[in-house]
């Protein structure tokens, strides 16, 4: 099964519901689940994406509600196949269980944590990147998203390691 998810922050008004359907349209599901609801057109997007989910496509879009800890959310970022996120530690967990990523950057830091494990093309730079140019980078990472599992698959236990090593007692 496919499987989009989303976690929407201010800085992420370029996705909308266009870019929602078109998603659906080239055959993704979507799981949303949304925090920082703090502007007028994100929760606008989410009284939207509520609607398509309940009543025009209920089997292709899901909306997780409630509250839910981090390691709930990590569990739930690991039943998908691609994720694409706009928070750094919600594309940290997918990244670390090995899931491809797409990283929605509202500032630099995401470039570095993704170079870090060689996906640093994995990252859209919403700052500059115009709908369209959204909409074709996020196609072209799902569809070499087995690809990026496989190099993953070798990039992040590497990683991991590297990390242990710093932390660990001399």
């Amino acid at each position: 099964m496919k499987w989009i998810v989303s976690k929407f922050r201010k800085a992420t008004s370029k996705i909308d519901i266009s870019i929602i359907n078109e998603l659906v349209n080239l055959g993704h599901n979507i799981l949303s689940f949304e925090i920082d609801l703090t502007s007028d057109k994100l929760l606008n997007n989410s009284v939207k994406l509520e609607k398509l989910a309940l009543s025009e496509k209920p089997d292709i879009i899901f909306l997780l509600k409630g509250n839910h800890d981090q390691n709930e959310i990590k569990y739930i970022i690991g039943l998908c196949d691609y994720f694409i996120g706009s928070r750094m530690h919600a594309c940290i967990a997918a990244l670390s269980q090995m899931i491809p990523a797409v990283g929605l950057a509202y500032s630099k830091k995401f470039l570095g944590v993704f170079d870090s494990i060689g996906v640093d093309d994995l990252v859209i730079d919403l700052r500059t990147k115009s709908k369209d140019g959204i909409i074709a980078h996020l196609s072209k990472a799902f569809f070499e998203r087995e690809a990026t599992a496989q190099k993953l698959s070798q990039t992040v236990p590497k990683a991991q390691e590297e990390i242990s090593e710093i932390f660990s007692p001399c």
